[in-house]
């Protein structure tokens, strides 16, 4: 699937719309790293214990899977690379409402939250990553985190009563093709124009390529980028519809 998505990708000079043709020059091909990027790298790599942990696995059936603390800080998590972009792009669009579902350790709410002045309402019901998310928190002396406790489908619709708008909103949760479908929906209702909905894994499984391809569709959504790892989606009155799969820098790989 990624050598199709490499064959169909374009680079910069296909973007039309100069607001995205900016935004790839200035955040997905910028250099930039939030000040804490060795801290939060530190913690990181500080987790080598191989202490497993129930986490839930979605697919055609959902079961419970052993993982340990070390496979989840290195394939569970969001990448440093992909982390430092969305870092960049709530810098660069200066959001301040930040939506994650799906804390795990709270190793990318650390990037999300780097600027003191963004609020970040992370969401985790395992209560095992809580409590090493928590940790991190302190660790970096992170005050403008709130972590919501819970399953996701019972906690988000209060959470996002709370936040009241939504500038941007990274789901990396539950991924299967009606949960995704139903966040999506619900965020909805908490953002304008401006705003940013990142869906992470959109290629993962059968269920999540579904889900990615009916948002893409959606009457609201004026622009998705496909970066295979990940899908953004945007809401802007552009001129037109675009729809974009857009090859990753080398680093990304």
């Amino acid at each position: 699937m990624f050598l199709r998505h490499w064959l169909l990708s374009t680079g910069r000079h296909s973007l039309h719309e100069p607001f995205i043709y900016d935004l790839y020059d200035r955040v997905i091909c910028g250099k930039e790293r939030p000040a804490s990027f060795p801290l939060i790298e530190e913690i990181r790599q500080g987790y080598t214990s191989e202490q497993h942990i129930k986490l839930p696995t979605f697919g055609a059936i959902s079961h419970q899977s052993d993982r340990s603390l070390r496979q989840i800080a290195r394939d569970g998590s969001t990448t440093p690379q992909i982390a430092c972009v969305i870092n960049r792009l709530i810098s660069e669009r200066k959001y301040r409402n930040v939506l994650e579902l799906g804390t795990s350790l709270g190793l990318t709410t650390l990037y999300l939250s780097d600027n003191p002045d963004v609020q970040v309402t992370t969401m985790e019901a395992n209560p095992d990553l809580i409590r090493l998310a928590l940790e991190n928190f302190k660790k970096i002396n992170r005050e403008n985190i709130s972590l919501i406790r819970g399953n996701i489908d019972d906690t988000l619709d209060q959470a996002l009563k709370t936040m009241g708008h939504v500038d941007l909103a990274y789901i990396d949760a539950n991924h299967r093709f009606s949960p995704t479908i139903d966040y999506f929906n619900k965020i909805l209702h908490y953002v304008n124009e401006e705003s940013i909905v990142i869906l992470d894994d959109i290629h993962w499984s059968v269920e999540m390529s579904a889900a990615w391809n009916e948002i893409r569709q959606h009457d609201s959504v004026t622009m998705t980028i496909d970066f295979y790892r990940m899908g953004w989606v945007f809401f802007r009155p552009f001129r037109n519809v675009y729809h974009y799969r857009l090859e990753l820098p080398g680093s990304w790989k």
